[in-house]
């Protein structure tokens, strides 16, 4: 069934850039979807292609955590980077969000040339009224609250944030907003707090995000991958832009993100000792906490907003033109 609807919407799609006077084809393929790379032969058009993501990465982590067999695993992986060389050898350029993900390319036998790195940039929604959530949840200021957002996904790693509640010595407030890990509860109970006090919103809207950001002292983004991804964050993204000190799991992603300055924390991943130290220390000094906040939220502004992105896109797309 898949495969009906694919082949009638790749149908669809060729019909209307034959019919229609396109200099060229901007797309998004996602894995074994080589439709694109079909339409541009055919219509000897120029084909700018941009990856978000190492594919493989993602599903080798993914297959990894439920459970199943490596040489399974392995042929997948072998796979999808089948299908990201052809897509991408058969694209004019190829644009991809960190030089992670370029250096994976590159190793893939895609030329330097050919590959063009623009971030990944955000378009903030205007914030709702925060007034409401802090009445509801009674965030008084007594102590720092620290705002996570992610889905219950291996790579989001909430479990590393909830066993750092056993080393803290300061007084939080963690709001953990996203659909509801059910693993998650029995950790809660079993590394509760008195220091520490928990909140579960729940999937949160575009405006609300920003009114919950807005309350919040420190963000977190605790993340587990066994290799460079090629990712770029959007909800770091995020952090920056509301102006928030940030504490990441060190990643080569999230350095080349920050641009090698110090606008946040980066501790070791899966260490809850390292991440409950590093919101200690932010917890008991304001001046830090702004200072980080600050150049993050400048190299935000500067970097990561929506026009930047379509910028350094119509560069690429005169490129080929």
């Amino acid at each position: 069934r898949q495969m009906c609807i694919r082949d009638s919407y790749s149908r669809f799609c060729f019909k209307y850039l034959a019919e229609n006077d396109v200099e060229a084809i901007y797309a998004f393929p996602w894995p074994f979807d080589r439709y694109v790379v079909k339409w541009a032969r055919n219509l000897s058009k120029p084909l700018v292609i941009e990856m978000w993501e190492d594919y493989a990465c993602f599903t080798s982590i993914a297959m990894t955590a439920q459970g199943l067999p490596k040489p399974a695993i392995a042929r997948e992986v072998t796979r999808i980077y089948r299908w990201m060389r052809e897509v991408a050898n058969g694209a004019d350029r190829v644009v991809v969000p960190t030089r992670v993900f370029a250096d994976r390319l590159h190793s893939l036998g895609i030329t330097n040339s050919k590959i063009r790195v623009i971030p990944v940039c955000v378009e903030p929604s205007a914030a709702s009224d925060p007034q409401p959530i802090r009445q509801k949840y009674n965030l008084n200021g007594e102590a720092k609250s620290v705002f996570y957002i992610g889905t219950p996904s291996p790579l989001h790693d909430l479990h590393t944030l909830i066993r750092s509640i056993k080393y803290l010595k300061s007084k939080f407030v963690f709001i953990i907003a996203g659909r509801k890990d059910t693993t998650i509860e029995e950790e809660v109970e079993h590394y509760s707090s008195e220091n520490v006090r928990l909140i579960f919103p729940g999937r949160l809207k575009s405006g609300e995000v920003e009114a919950y950001l807005s309350l919040a002292d420190i963000c977190v983004a605790p993340f587990k991958f066994p290799q460079p991804s090629g990712f770029f964050p959007a909800k770091v993204i995020r952090y920056m832009l509301a102006g928030k000190a940030i504490v990441a799991t060190r990643l080569p992603e999230l350095e080349e993100m920050f641009m090698g300055k110090a606008a946040g924390i980066l501790v070791p991943q899966e260490d809850p000792q390292a991440l409950a130290q590093a919101l200690d220390h932010l917890a008991d000094d304001s001046a830090e906490r702004l200072r980080l906040a600050s150049i993050a939220k400048e190299i935000a502004k500067n970097h990561y907003l929506t026009q930047h992105h379509t910028e350094q896109l119509m560069k690429v797309l005169q490129e080929v033109l």
